[in-house]
């Protein structure tokens, strides 16, 4: 079989590997932004970089520390505009957490463990946030937080997604549940695992808004939510 020369990289490999190299492997492949941003085209070893500093459709937290809103990159400086009175409330109010948190066992990999997130109040704060602004959770294992956003299309579904707090990337296999009383009933799996950093990762259409709030909260108006998580090395 002759070989045949990457025009991306210079490799030189069979040519029945040369579309699967280009398509899947090859680090300076062009490749579109999966956030579907105004950039035509990057190479594939510095999308990363791209979606954690530049990409303007990337989801990024609010640098203040207590906000819990999440959001697209262009739409941060608004955000930070409209929002500086409620941003002092919330400093001033930060001990009156409404997310509780279950403790969770170290870390330790290859283990499967489990966290629980309840949500009080949750139609009230969907009715408050705007548009692709997030419920952000505490932290679980020392470093990683879920992110629910009620309004997260013009369709109504919300969005769910994870961020890594931590610099270093981990690869993790994580599952989500809605769960109310003891019993099931919406459940969503990473497949086969994904690699966490700290540009957030998940579901833009993981449930509509309009059946989590008829379906999944209890007589209080607490959503909870199990997550499942397996971290590799």
């Amino acid at each position: 079989m002759r070989p045949q020369v990457c025009g991306y990289c210079g490799v030189t490999l069979p040519f029945r590997q040369y579309h699967d190299h280009q398509e899947l492997a090859c680090r300076k492949a062009p490749v579109m932004c999966p956030f579907n941003c105004n950039l035509v085209s990057i190479p594939r070893d510095q999308l990363n970089g791209h979606i954690a500093s530049a990409c303007t459709r990337a989801f990024v937290t609010c640098p203040f520390p207590v906000c819990n809103d999440v959001l697209r990159r262009e739409d941060l400086a608004r955000h930070e505009a409209d929002n500086a009175a409620s941003h002092l409330q919330l400093l001033l109010a930060e001990r009156r957490a409404n997310q509780l948190n279950e403790v969770t066992p170290p870390m330790t990999p290859g283990r499967v463990a489990t966290f629980q997130w309840n949500i009080t109040g949750f139609e009230e704060q969907s009715n408050s946030v705007g548009r692709a602004v997030g419920i952000k959770s505490p932290l679980f294992a020392g470093q990683f937080r879920a992110i629910i956003v009620p309004k997260m299309s013009t369709a109504g579904n919300t969005g769910f997604f994870f961020e890594n707090a931590e610099t270093d990337p981990a690869f993790l296999n994580l599952s989500i549940t809605l769960r109310q009383g003891s019993d099931a009933f919406a459940r969503r799996s990473s497949s086969p695992r994904w690699l966490l950093q700290s540009a957030p990762l998940g579901w833009e259409d993981f449930l509509p808004l309009d059946e989590v709030r008829s379906r999944y909260l209890d007589e209080n108006g607490t959503l909870t939510i199990q997550i499942s998580y397996q971290l590799f090395t």
